[in-house]
């Protein structure tokens, strides 16, 4: 399950800006190394941050992009930790 308690976004003449920070709930059942597990077994935490960049006066054209990183935690009994996650998104647009 994913909560976001926080995201605040910004916006400006030419740039707009947003920032949050989401917590993954560990849900489901989790069994190490079981066949029908329904969750993951694991808390994490993500901190996002991304602009929109408008080069002219009439936002007919954009570049946008979003960085988020995932702090994961140890899996339950501790028998593996999953590794950080950062994804960057960007997306350039015209008419």
């Amino acid at each position: 399950m994913f909560f976001q308690p926080v995201s605040l976004g910004w916006h400006f003449k030419q740039v707009d800006l947003v920032a949050g920070y989401g917590l993954f709930v560990p849900t489901g059942r989790f069994i190490p190394g079981g066949a029908e597990n329904t969750g993951l077994g694991q808390w994490g935490s993500e901190f996002t941050f991304g602009f929109t960049v408008y080069p002219n006066n009439k936002k007919s054209i954009h570049l946008a992009t979003l960085a988020s990183y995932n702090i994961q935690s140890e899996k339950e009994e501790k028998v593996q930790k999953v590794g950080n996650v950062l994804t960057l998104e960007v997306v350039p647009e015209s008419p």
